[in-house]
């Protein structure tokens, strides 16, 4: 098993005096993992525990799966723990695929393990045949390079990591190395069955690809490992650019940037960031998600007209206009409109989740953000709503005053943001403030010098 090591001490896999645990089925691919690590664990002084889950599939036959682990464990001498899960009843439970349920109930165990034994590493047998079984599906699946990157050799989970020591190996190596060590592992005879689709290249596709290239899990793995540290550049690219580019509010709801912005970056960190993007607004990636919906959002970006949009799956609109792109999963036309009054102290929650503040003070706060009035010339309670047909305002500088539609089509607000806009006033009517927008001319001195502030503070 020359590759495995080799591939160990390449990728620093293992640490000394650390504790290993061992996800183990039963089948040569795990079995022979375990073995493999017994063979180090002096010279590592390494701590290994096996964990085995029997998913009550196969009847007796997965429970004599969890038998024989516990056997060979006995034999070797390592620690076992094991466990029992209805998969059957999980996946009816949560509407989903059996191998999805038997993989999130498995995975679940690995976890309660990782932090039952503080452990830093779980070890897992996936070998060079299923990184070329991987990679092929997904490159038969997606357009998207960075979804082509398969199996990787390390990812942070739990307490610590998982491991895949043997991507470097051939399946027909880790049989032979049973063979030597007269180990007899357990067949799961559903591997047989072409009609899940892994199965189906596992038989008929990548013994195709191995007569031209013998050494094809050797190519994918380097291809893998390259892909994925491309991936981590332009990830960390994308990250930094898009903090000072785009603003996402505090629910995940909603995010916005300049179309100009966006593009002024090459075509592929903007990919990057288009789907680091969604990344942060979808809670898990919709599976309907494809290269068409990525055409759709940079045709959208590109297109010279000033208001267009797109839907995407799960209701999330994208929309430009005024040059601005907009992801949100809010529905504008349902929110209706809102009225509140506020108190002098006192504050209103907008709809949006946006909050309206009012103290006193004893001086003037004069940021965009921020409006001050004197207490004596004003007229309470202020009144916080949403825009009104035929709203009209005067400002300093201003002759006479101007429909609220039509400053907003002067600043460039896009449609879906002018309903829900806060427009302040005082008892009598008279619009005081458009937060970021524009302040009337009030007096913010009097006999008692106390001014009133209000802040508007964005979700």
């Amino acid at each position: 098993m020359r590759a495995a090591t080799d591939f160990i001490q390449q990728h620093q896999l293992l640490k000394k005096q650390s504790t290993i645990l061992v996800a183990v089925s039963g089948g040569p691919d795990s079995i022979a993992l375990l073995h493999f690590l017994c063979s180090l664990r002096e010279e590592l002084q390494l701590k290994i525990i096996a964990l085995t889950v029997d998913h009550r599939l196969r009847g007796e036959d997965s429970v004599a799966d969890a038998d024989y682990v516990e056997a060979c464990c006995k034999e070797w001498g390592v620690d076992v723990e094991r466990t029992s899960v209805d998969v059957t009843v999980y996946k009816k439970e949560r509407g989903i695929g059996t191998q999805v349920a038997a993989r999130e109930l498995r995975y679940r165990f690995f976890q309660e393990q990782m932090e039952k034994y503080d452990a830093a590493t779980l070890a897992l047998g996936h070998h060079g045949d299923d990184q070329v079984e991987t990679m092929l599906m997904q490159f038969t699946r997606s357009a998207d390079p960075f979804a082509v990157t398969g199996i990787p050799v390390r990812r942070p989970f739990s307490t610590g990591e998982i491991i895949r020591p043997f991507l470097a190996v051939r399946k027909q190596e880790l049989i032979d190395y049973c063979e030597s060590f007269g180990i007899q592992p357990r067949q799961d005879l559903s591997n047989d069955e072409t009609a899940y689709t892994r199965n189906y290249f596992r038989k008929h596709v990548v013994p195709l690809l191995k007569r031209k290239n013998p050494n094809i899990h050797v190519t994918l793995q380097h291809l893998s490992e390259r892909l994925q540290e491309n991936e981590r550049y332009l990830y960390k690219e994308a990250e930094n650019h898009l903090q000072g580019l785009f603003s996402l509010d505090k629910n995940g709801n909603y995010a916005s940037f300049q179309a100009s912005e966006f593009n002024a970056y090459p075509i592929a960190l903007q990919r990057q960031m288009y789907h680091l993007i969604l990344n942060y607004l979808y809670k898990k990636l919709p599976d309907q998600l494809s290269y068409v919906h990525e055409r759709q959002f940079f045709d959208l970006l590109n297109n010279m007209s000033s208001h267009r949009s797109i839907d995407f799956p799960q209701g999330l609109k994208i929309a430009k206009s005024y040059g601005m792109i907009s992801l949100s999963f809010y529905k504008v036309e349902t929110t209706g409109s809102y009225r509140f009054e506020l108190n002098v102290p006192g504050a209103v929650t907008l709809p949006d989740g946006g909050r309206i503040e009012a103290v006193f003070s004893n001086q003037v706060s004069d940021d965009t953000y921020t409006f001050s009035i004197c207490a004596d010339t004003s007229r309470l309670p202020f009144i916080v709503r949403s825009r009104q047909e035929g709203d009209r305002m005067s400002w300093k500088g201003l002759l006479g005053s101007r429909k609220l539609k039509n400053l907003f089509i002067d600043e460039k607000i896009p449609k879906h943001e002018r309903e829900q806009w806060p427009v302040i006033t005082d008892v009598t009517g008279e619009i005081l403030w458009l937060p970021g927008l524009r302040k009337s001319d009030v007096p913010t001195d009097g006999i008692s010098n106390i001014i009133i502030c209000l802040k508007y503070i964005k979700s």
